[in-house]
């Protein structure tokens, strides 16, 4: 999707006295909260694994081969371990299609 963005010119007279394009910061500023989001969710994915003394990939076999025993807390915070690792994934595409752009 490309979309046109137009600037007064008051905000584009700041950006040539600053010597940057608007493209260029609002590039780094997408770089910044995404990088935000990327520290987000590896906080989260280190926390469980610190919790659990175990990788994510680890904590899932556990909990494929319980049989027939339900530990509701471990299925919860593993549903939330999944997300995050999850997530940590795509922002880390999407950091890497925005650096490459």
């Amino acid at each position: 999707m490309s979309e046109k963005l137009l600037l007064p010119a008051e905000i584009i007279n700041v950006y040539e006295k600053l010597g940057q394009k608007p493209i260029t910061i609002l590039k780094n500023y997408a770089v910044d909260m995404v990088t935000a989001k990327i520290q987000k969710y590896e906080a989260e994915s280190k926390k469980f694994a610190e919790q659990y003394q175990c990788t994510y990939s680890q904590l899932k076999k556990k909990i494929e081969s319980m049989k027939e025993s339900e530990e509701f807390q471990l299925e919860d915070d593993f549903l939330d371990w999944q997300f995050a690792e999850r997530n940590l994934k795509f922002w880390k595409q999407v950091l890497k299609n925005l650096k490459s752009a």
